[in-house]
């Protein structure tokens, strides 16, 4: 119930009012006990007065027995309004005082005191006075009025005061900020709340400063509500413009899948109004033969609550079916109990008419690609076969080669040893010689097949930079002295020893070095080593071979790195040469994951350079002179005395290279046993020991390999040396000879140099 504006004040004034009264009580209680104390000490102090006084009076009269002297002293004690009855009692006097208009008064109720004699101890009578009850009644009461009326009006000073304070400070605040709040209205938020007129603020201040904050925060939500309205009405009428516009029909529905939306384009597309959807379904759009599986899974999709999605054919006006992808998607309450559904059918014929097409295509590319595939293959068993075919050839070819090879050379080494004149001798080099370069040629044939056809295998050893180096200028030092070039070698910055294929980096290094002696007439070539890049113990190295020689032309350079070509393919060219060392210089530094590469002017002179990626390594033994000393071959020649004598059996089927393995064993001093096939050599083995066996590769009846094996099964030829002769040079031939129980292996042609270093090496010292 609302009251009148005035209703505060009264309520304040009232609660003033009597809080005061309540207060006042308790302190006119306490006002009329003070009052009372007071008056009876005042009564008692008359009393005390009296006996100071007329004590010693009253004790004279009675000691002098003067009854009138008695009477006349108590007749003066009307000074003293407290006392009501005065008497002087003793054996032989009585005199008594009494306050007129006193009633008697009870003997128990007075105060008594003894009367001493005035010339000794001794009491004479007593004096008993009795104080006048009524008298201090009368002046407690009068006290208490007095009082009551000063503290009464003090306190309603004090109350009129505090509702005057309390009025200002509180009432009529709150009374304005109430009047505020009932005239406020929405368009009204802005103004703020009336400020109490105090100096100091306080809580009617936090009060008006929280109405003011709660009407500009209510103003900005009712703001907020009606941008938010609007946006909503904006989105709403975006939405259905859409929804109307958009090619897709939407659609929404009730939980149970009751339709109380359809969009203008779904209307469109079926020719029929709203009224016939809402509340249905869709169930006559949908062509007969899909309907049932559409309807078992939306039954599905309501039960489970998931996301309805199906392909099916929907008829248009025109009484054509196409298809369409149709989707419903279930929106959720909070307690995830489905509220509506969401849907839209999106017309995918096109699409579906060309994913037919396609898969048509893909049929039809599906049969191409295996017809192509199959091709593919059968011309990828070609490649294969004709590489296979290749390597069998090169490897029969070298093996074909190296065969006559070796008799050629084997014999020219015999006949050499036997003594002969200097113009055969002559000749008898020429054929070394020959035998040699043919060999180089063979040896790059079959090392350039093999990097084509990536069967080159890398070795990972530690070697000596020096080594290296010395290697090939031992091979060239005689060459470029015939001509009278100078040779120096360059490593600093290099570390000694590193970690790789030395092998295959002496083979480029020589053939760049062998190329630079060729076409060097006069002047010099340096052969140098420098770190290109480190990273940790891995190396990038780049080797360099620098001639003062007749130079490349620009057009020819970058015909130098393939096979069989040459800066100059003239017949009436002055240099010989296959064409193949840089080739395979170039495969050799690719397979190191390095390249190859050449600066070259015309007339001054070459540096062809390739770069090889090693590994620091470590020392494993004295780096090797560049070439043989004295007192080397010395050591090896007595070496080879100590060991004269020995048995050797020689498998081999082809009776001209037996006569040579044979002439060269029996050169060195040895005892030589021949077997024509491996057969042959077990069934010798069977019955004979022997110190070491020379065992070719192909044989007739038993090949070594086979026949290696069989021996090795023999009892006591656990441990007696089979060294490989044979002319299959491939790195895999060397790996099956070792695997098969071979301790070594010789290539031929056989050089007499080699032949006595497996001697030494493997042959017991007598």
């Amino acid at each position: 119930m609302r009251g009148g504006p005035h209703t505060l004040s009264r309520q304040l004034l009232i609660l003033v009012m009597g809080y005061t009264l309540l207060l006042s009580i308790p302190m006119g209680v306490v006002n009329v006990w003070i009052t009372y104390r007071q008056e009876a000490a005042r009564q008692q102090e008359q009393v005390e007065a009296v006996r100071s006084l007329f004590g010693l009076q009253l004790a004279k009269a009675v000691w002098d027995f003067d009854q009138a002297s008695a009477q006349q002293v108590l007749s003066n004690l009307d000074r003293f309004p407290a006392l009501q009855r005065v008497e002087v009692v003793s054996p032989d006097l009585r005199a008594s005082y009494v306050k007129k208009g006193t009633p008697p008064a009870p003997i128990d109720e007075a105060q008594s005191y003894p009367l001493m004699a005035p010339e000794g101890d001794m009491e004479i009578g007593r004096l008993r006075l009795n104080l006048d009850a009524a008298a201090l009644h009368d002046q407690v009461w009068a006290g208490v009025l007095r009082t009551i009326v000063v503290v009464g009006v003090e306190m309603l000073l004090f109350a009129i005061l505090i509702f005057a304070l309390m009025r200002r400070s509180v009432t009529l605040p709150v009374l304005a900020l109430s009047r505020h709040v009932r005239q406020m209205t929405p368009d009204r938020l802005q103004e703020p709340a009336p400020l109490p007129r105090a100096r100091v603020p306080n809580e009617l201040h936090e009060l008006a400063e929280g109405v003011t904050r709660l009407q500009y925060a209510l103003h900005e939500q009712l703001a907020q509500r009606d941008a938010i309205s609007r946006t909503l009405e904006m989105s709403e009428a975006r939405l259905k413009l859409i929804a109307d516009g958009t090619p897709n029909q939407l659609w929404t529905a009730h939980a149970d899948g009751a339709l109380d939306y359809v969009s203008k384009s779904a209307l469109n597309y079926s020719g029929a109004e709203a009224d016939q959807f809402l509340g249905n379904a869709w169930t006559a759009m949908i062509h007969p033969d899909d309907l049932p599986l559409c309807k078992a899974h939306w039954a599905a999709c309501l039960q489970a609550g998931a996301t309805y999605q199906i392909d099916c054919r929907l008829r248009r006006f025109d009484g054509a079916f196409r298809w369409h992808a149709l989707m419903a998607v279930p929106q959720r309450d909070e307690s995830g109990t489905i509220v509506k559904w969401f849907g839209s059918s999106t017309d995918l014929h096109d699409r579906k008419e060309a994913e037919h097409a396609l898969e048509q295509q893909r049929v039809h590319l599906e049969r191409l690609v295996s017809e192509r595939t199959a091709a593919l293959f059968t011309a990828k068993e070609a490649a294969e076969a004709a590489s296979r075919a290749k390597s069998t050839f090169l490897a029969n070819m070298s093996h074909e080669i190296r065969t006559p090879l070796n008799a050629i050379v084997g014999l020219a080494q015999l006949m050499r040893g036997d003594g002969v004149t200097e113009p055969q001798a002559q000749r008898l080099d020429s054929i070394h010689g020959a035998s040699h370069h043919l060999l180089a040629v063979i040896n790059d044939i079959l090392d350039l097949s093999k990097i084509e056809a990536g069967r080159m295998e890398l070795e990972h050893l530690d070697f000596s930079v020096e080594s290296l180096f010395n290697g090939v200028i031992s091979i060239v030092a005689e060459s470029a002295r015939d001509k009278g070039l100078t040779l120096s070698v360059n490593t600093e910055g290099v570390p000694p020893w590193l970690c790789g294929d030395a092998t295959r980096l002496r083979q480029a290094l020589l053939n760049y070095a062998g190329n630079g002696v060729k076409f060097t007439e006069r002047g010099s070539m340096a052969l140098r080593a420098r770190v290109q890049h480190r990273s940790g113990d891995e190396l990038v190295v780049r080797f360099e071979v620098q001639d003062t020689g007749i130079g490349v032309a620009p057009d020819k350079v970058p015909l130098l790195f393939k096979a069989f070509e040459q800066a100059d393919a003239s017949t009436t060219r002055q240099y010989g040469g296959t064409g193949l060392g840089l080739a395979v210089a170039q495969g050799i530094a690719q397979l190191m994951g390095g390249e190859a590469g050449v600066d070259s002017t015309v007339g001054v002179g070459s540096t062809f350079w390739f770069t090889a990626r090693l590994r620091l390594g470590q020392a494993v033994g004295a780096t090797a002179a560049p070439v043989e000393t004295l007192s080397q071959a010395s050591e090896g020649d007595q070496g080879l005395l100590r060991c004269a004598g020995a048995t050797i059996l020689v498998v081999e089927d082809n009776a001209l290279n037996r006569a040579v393995a044979e002439g060269m064993l029996h050169a060195a001093g040895m005892n030589v046993e021949l077997a024509v096939d491996g057969l042959e050599a077990l069934n010798r083995a069977k019955v004979q020991s022997y110190d070491l066996v020379f065992m070719d590769m192909q044989m007739p009846v038993m090949n070594g390999l086979e026949s290696t094996r069989a021996i090795r099964a023999l009892p006591g030829w656990a441990n007696i040396p089979i060294v490989a002769m044979t002319a299959n040079a491939f790195g895999e031939d060397r790996t099956a000879c070792l695997a098969a129980g071979m301790n070594d292996f010789l290539t031929k042609p056989v050089d007499m140099r080699a032949l006595n270093a497996v001697l030494v090496r493997w042959l017991p010292q007598r």
